[in-house]
């Protein structure tokens, strides 16, 4: 059950990691002067 409780924790946290940064590469293709703020 434990297991089960930490997909269900950590599986939607990871979507929201993977697509925050893809909507920040999408959003910001090249530009490292952002990634420096």
């Amino acid at each position: 059950m434990t297991i089960v409780h930490i997909l269900n924790f950590s599986i939607p946290i990871a979507m929201m990691l993977v697509i925050g940064f893809a909507v920040d590469k999408m959003c910001q293709p090249d530009t490292p002067e952002q990634e420096a703020e």
